[in-house]
């Protein structure tokens, strides 16, 4: 999968287009192409498009361990930072830079408002307890927000390992991938009803609670809304529901992500969402696909990633986005 500029248009009025895509549909050779470092387990049938009314701009920045680019227009933006992390060194404090440097870029820029943050993140479950790498992931989430001084609860977001390769086992370090949607206008934070806000998790799930929303929603006219969702899995309350058991869990995870629609105020159309379909094991996409289909997917409608979820009893998690007229 890729991240590009495609400015071949489908409508009249647009003149370029920021969508995941696969390479062979790349039509812009001269951009620059962000890869995600997710190995993807159908065909790149459903685009992610976010279509802008004027010129895209670009500018980047980079270093020996890190490159961030971003790309824009009046009123949307889309960042990419790619950084390294060393296999021996601190990973929490690898992840407050990180943060701190996001959200540095944000205050200097002219859209400072979060729509929606994808974090992919090596190693995720590695480590035991509190040693756990997703739990320094919040942890130095958590130090940057503070040091920074910004407002919580922070937009939607989605945490999802980067399955492991042989070479990193020598390289000495493994590459990291942040990317954000900013928009000159704020969002509206949703919560889910069935769930536990992140913030709110009690301190059995690490030192810092995860902290993001289960949605953001960005009204875009008096009707119609674009919906981003979080990452979205087995989980009630704050506790994993049917662990690992893939098909009870699919199920659950599509009871939350209906609750979460309805939570924010838009119908529930089956057919209009987009989503990404995160797997820990990449055989259980057939079972995935069944239920998925059984409950109104068309198969062109997902995506499906090869990728670690953030709790090791969790073996599938979406997020996705739709743009529809709100209730």
């Amino acid at each position: 999968m890729l991240i590009c500029i495609d400015p071949a248009s489908t409508s009249p009025d647009t003149n370029a287009e920021l969508l995941l895509a696969d390479i062979r549909l790349r039509r812009q050779p001269d951009a620059a192409v962000w890869s995600l470092p997710l190995p993807l387990l159908t065909d790149p049938a459903c685009q992610e498009r976010w279509v802008v009314a004027d010129q895209i701009q670009t500018s980047s920045v980079s270093a020996t361990s890190w490159q961030l680019q971003h790309r824009y227009n009046q009123h949307l933006a889309c960042t990419w930072l790619r950084f390294e992390v060393p296999t021996n060194g601190d990973y929490g404090e690898r992840m407050r830079w990180a943060y701190t440097e996001m959200l540095g870029h944000l205050r200097n820029s002219n859209h400072q408002q979060l729509l929606k943050i994808w974090h992919y993140l090596p190693e995720i479950n590695t480590g035991a307890g509190d040693a756990e790498h997703y739990r320094h992931f919040c942890l130095g989430r958590e130090q940057a927000l503070t040091q920074l001084a910004v407002p919580r609860p922070m937009p939607a977001a989605t945490a999802i390992g980067i399955p492991a390769h042989p070479e990193q086992q020598t390289s000495g370090s493994v590459a990291a991938v942040f990317y954000w949607l900013s928009s000159t206008l704020a969002p509206m934070n949703v919560e889910n009803p069935r769930q536990t806000s992140a913030w709110e998790y009690p301190i059995q799930y690490g030192p810092a609670s995860p902290n993001f929303s289960r949605a953001s929603r960005l009204d875009l006219d008096a009707r119609n809304s674009l919906l981003l969702l979080s990452g979205t899995a087995s989980v009630t309350g704050h506790a994993t529901a049917y662990p690992d058991d893939c098909a009870a869990q699919t199920d659950e995870m599509l009871l939350n992500l209906h609750s979460l629609v309805t939570a924010a105020g838009m119908p529930y159309h089956p057919e209009k969402l987009c989503l990404r379909i995160y797997l820990r094991r990449p055989a259980d996409w057939p079972l995935v696909l069944g239920k998925m289909q059984a409950a109104g997917f068309r198969r062109q409608q997902l995506q499906a990633l090869h990728g670690d979820i953030c709790r090791r009893d969790l073996l599938v998690e979406l997020d996705g986005f739709t743009r529809q007229a709100r209730l």
